[in-house]
């Protein structure tokens, strides 16, 4: 059960925390912040062979890379807005499966297959929705 936990403290914190502290502390505090919040749970998906948390680990690292070398793409706020949205997303998923565990529904892998088609169906359209919405805004 800590799994869902775990993914949630891989998948989100991290890119909130380097997010919002980045503005109003130097963002090499920001990123060491976040990186030792995500050291525990990183060691443990390593040990557990857990590779899902650690493709949440392998795209924040991205992340961090593209900051400090200000890649366009990733340094557009429309990109990051949209980005930190679909992980709250599956942060709230896998959130939402944790519960389903504790709680012990029936049904629960049918249960948490669905909100993983659900989550992926919105990760697949949600981008293009926020960026026409955010263009409409504009005009």
């Amino acid at each position: 059960m800590s799994g869902y936990l775990n993914l949630l403290m891989l998948g989100y914190l991290p890119w909130v925390i380097v997010d919002n502290l980045s503005k109003y502390v130097n963002i090499w505090i920001a990123i060491v912040i976040a990186i030792a919040l995500i050291t525990v749970p990183t060691i443990k998906s390593i040990k557990e062979k857990d590779f899902v948390s650690l493709v949440f680990v392998s795209g924040f690292l991205a992340y961090i890379i593209s900051l400090l070398y200000n890649a366009d793409k990733w340094t557009n706020p429309l990109f990051i807005k949209i980005n930190i949205l679909i992980s709250l997303l599956w942060s709230g998923i896998f959130l939402m499966e944790y519960i389903i565990k504790i709680i012990k529904l029936p049904n629960t892998s049918i249960i948490s297959a669905a909100l993983v088609i659900l989550g992926i169906g919105i990760s697949k359209h949600f981008p293009d929705y926020y960026k026409q919405k955010h263009i409409k805004k504009q005009n």
